[in-house]
């Protein structure tokens, strides 16, 4: 409802910032054409059950006060519920213009029960000057871990960026991890596929399980090292030349103990 009043320059008349001017004054029936107006208004925009305790007002400032004095026990609850709500909001995996989206429709929400100082005094923009810091307080505590760095580099900005700024750089560090991903996938596949080949031609090789090397060669399952097998391991089973040579000398020996013995 302020917003419309507001915006329709009518919020003087609920405030009480209008002057009703003298009888006989050409304006006073202009006035009260206004009043009467705002009363519409401010009666269309109550509930149904609300409506029946302010049919015969007359006047826009006295409803909108009786009704500030019913229901303020009300509005307190709900900026308490408000501040909370905005002191726990996370992103929590969303995107940055929906997480930024729902906390900016809590403040806007709140704004609408905090009164304004009502001067445009150098205390008074000071005071919406740390507001406005608050809230970008609030935004970069809610952001996912991923952000941390961008929010680190924000609160290192002397002096601190505006709102729109802070959400500018933000954006722009989500974008940056869009295309970090995009490049990733695209790698993945191709190194998925390699794998799942090499993994086959191993299996093809050897179905019992014989380890190969990145390269392609096996690996003994004896000694350990490339590029030969258990069955042909020199150190389990001797060099073709060394099996000859202990051949004949185990003969050799063999045949002088007979000898030796006849």
């Amino acid at each position: 409802m302020i917003i419309t009043l507001t915006a329709r320059g009518k919020l003087g008349f609920v405030e009480g910032k209008v002057p009703k001017p003298p009888a006989g004054d050409p304006n006073l029936k202009r006035l009260e054409m206004c009043n009467s107006l705002v009363l519409a208004w401010v009666f269309n925009g109550m509930e149904k059950e609300l409506q029946p305790s302010a049919a015969y007002a007359t006047e826009a400032k006295a409803l909108w006060d009786d009704l500030k004095e019913r229901y303020s026990q009300g509005n307190e609850m709900r900026i308490y519920q408000l501040k909370s709500d905005i002191n726990l909001y996370r992103q929590e995996g969303k995107t940055v213009q929906r997480y930024y989206s729902g906390i900016k429709t809590l403040w806007n929400e709140l704004e609408n029960y905090l009164e304004s100082l009502g001067c445009s005094c150098d205390a008074a923009n000071r005071y919406v000057a740390q507001r406005e810091k608050n809230k970008i307080y609030q935004f970069l505590m809610g952001l996912d871990v991923r952000f941390r760095g961008v929010r680190s580099d924000i609160l290192k900005i002397k002096p601190l960026p505006t709102m729109s700024r802070v959400y500018q750089m933000v954006s722009e560090e989500e974008n940056q991890h869009a295309v970090t991903r995009s490049r990733e996938a695209a790698r993945t596949p191709k190194g998925g596929a390699e794998m799942r080949a090499f993994v086959a031609r191993s299996k093809s090789k050897n179905p019992q399980g014989q380890r190969w090397t990145a390269e392609g060669k096996p690996i003994c399952d004896h000694c350990g090292r490339p590029e030969h097998v258990k069955s042909s391991c020199w150190s389990l089973h001797g060099s073709p030349a060394e099996g000859s040579n202990n051949g004949k000398g185990k003969r050799s020996g063999s045949q002088g103990m007979q000898t030796e013995g006849g």
